[in-house]
C-alpha cells in the first residue's frame, strides 16, 4: 500500500511538473504573440506618417490617402489585439499609455490631413507636432515590447527579435528620409533633444544589426531572405547616407519596404 501511495505522489509530482512547464511554455508563447503585434503595430505607424509625407507632397493624391487610412486601420486593429494578447498580464497600464499616445498622434493626423486636402499644403508647425506624436507613440511602443519579454524571460536582443529591431530600423530610416526628401522647407522626423539619430548613423546601425543576423543565422532558406535584403539595402544606401545629393524618394519608399517583407519572411521559416 505505501509503495502503491508512493508511485501515486511521484507521479503527481511528475504532472504537477509538466504542468507548470507547460504554463511556462504558453507564456513564452503569448509573449512571443504579443511582441510580434507590437512590432507590427510600430512597423504600421511609420507607415502612416511615412505616406502622410508622401500625401502632402502629391497635393493630397487620393491614392496616398488611401494608404494612410490602411496603416491606421491596420493599427487600430493591432492595438485590440494587444489589448486582448495582455489584459490579464501586469502591463495593462502600458497598453494604456499606448492607446493614448496613439489617439493624440490619430488626432493630429487626421487633423493634417485635413489641412492638406483643403490648402493644397502643409502647416509646418502642425507636421512638426504630427511628428513628435508619432515618435512618442512609437517610444510606448517600445517600452511595452521591451516590457513583455523581460517579464516572459525572452532575450529581446537574439533570434527573431533582432529581425524586429532591424525591421524598425529601417521603417525609421524610410521615415526621416521622407520628411525631408518630400517638403521644399525645413521638415523634419526628429526628436526635439540629443537623441536624435543622423540617417547616415542609423544606416550604419541598420547594416550593422543585417551582417549580425546573417552571422547568426544558420536556416539556408532565412539566409536567403536576408542575403535578399542586404541587396535591396546595398542598392539604396548611398541615397539615404546623401540625401542632400539624391533625393529618390519613391525608390528609398519601395525597396524598404520589400526589406522589411524579406525580414518578415525569414522570421517566419
Amino acid at each position: 500500500m505505501q509503495i502503491k501511495r508512493h508511485i501515486q505522489t511521484i507521479a503527481a509530482l511528475i504532472m504537477s511538473t509538466c504542468l507548470a512547464t507547460n504554463a511556462v511554455a504558453m507564456e513564452k508563447e503569448e509573449a512571443l504573440a504579443a511582441m510580434d503585434k507590437v512590432y507590427d503595430a510600430t512597423i504600421n505607424s511609420y507607415y502612416s506618417v511615412n505616406s502622410f509625407y508622401n500625401f502632402s507632397a502629391n497635393q493630397a493624391d487620393k491614392e496616398q490617402q488611401q494608404v494612410v487610412q490602411f496603416t491606421v486601420g491596420t493599427v487600430e486593429d493591432l492595438m485590440i489585439d494587444i489589448s486582448g494578447l495582455l489584459s490579464d498580464s501586469t502591463l495593462t497600464s502600458q497598453v494604456d499609455a499606448a492607446r493614448d499616445a496613439w489617439i493624440t498622434y490619430e488626432d493630429s493626423l487626421n487633423q493634417n490631413i485635413e489641412i492638406v486636402k483643403d490648402t493644397g499644403y502643409t502647416d509646418l508647425r502642425l507636421v512638426g507636432e504630427l511628428a513628435e506624436y508619432n515618435i512618442n507613440f512609437n517610444d510606448t511602443l517600445s517600452v511595452l515590447y521591451n516590457s513583455v519579454a523581460s517579464d516572459a524571460g525572452i532575450d529581446s536582443s537574439k533570434g527573431q527579435n533582432l529581425i524586429h529591431d532591424a525591421g524598425k530600423l529601417a521603417a525609421l530610416i524610410m521615415t526621416k528620409y521622407s520628411a525631408r526628401s518630400t517638403s521644399t522647407v525645413s521638415q523634419v522626423y526628429a526628436r526635439d533633444d540629443d537623441n536624435d539619430i543622423t540617417l547616415d548613423a542609423l544606416a550604419k546601425e541598420f547594416e550593422s544589426t543585417l551582417n549580425k543576423l546573417m552571422s547568426t543565422t544558420t536556416n539556408p532558406e532565412a539566409l536567403k531572405m536576408l542575403d535578399s535584403a542586404r541587396t535591396k539595402w546595398e542598392f539604396i544606401a548611398p541615397s539615404v547616407i546623401n540625401y542632400n545629393e539624391n533625393r529618390v524618394n519613391f525608390i528609398v519608399n519601395l525597396y524598404t519596404k520589400k526589406i522589411i517583407e524579406d525580414l518578415a519572411g525569414a522570421s517566419q521559416i
